[in-house]
């Protein structure tokens, strides 16, 4: 299902990277360790009290992201991304966002 000349490699490797290091970031956040290395870590972090909306439902969507379409899979990162900085701003984190590429001159 994938368009935009994407191959399968260059995106799974795109979701796996996001997801280990919102993984990551939810791990400090809550202050716990993550016992396991990659998705491992992930399910640990499905476990934590501290988690933005629709964490782990989103997760588990991008994790099956064969069955998805690029953009599909684009629209729940964002979704996820954008979750996770709503979470922070409740929780009285700053949150310092870089110049947006189409801001940028080339």
């Amino acid at each position: 299902m994938l368009r935009h000349g994407e191959t399968p490699i260059e995106t799974g490797l795109f979701v796996f990277e996001m997801l280990l290091e919102f993984t990551l970031l939810t791990a400090i956040f809550n202050r716990e360790f993550i016992n396991h290395d990659y998705l491992g870590g992930l399910n640990e972090a499905f476990k934590f009290k501290g988690l933005p909306k629709d964490y782990e439902s989103t997760a588990k969507r991008l994790l099956n992201w064969t069955d998805l379409s690029l953009d599909e899979i684009i629209d729940l990162a964002e979704k996820f991304v954008n979750n996770f900085k709503e979470f922070l701003t409740e929780n009285r984190v700053k949150i310092e966002e870089h110049t947006p590429l189409e801001k940028l001159k080339l």
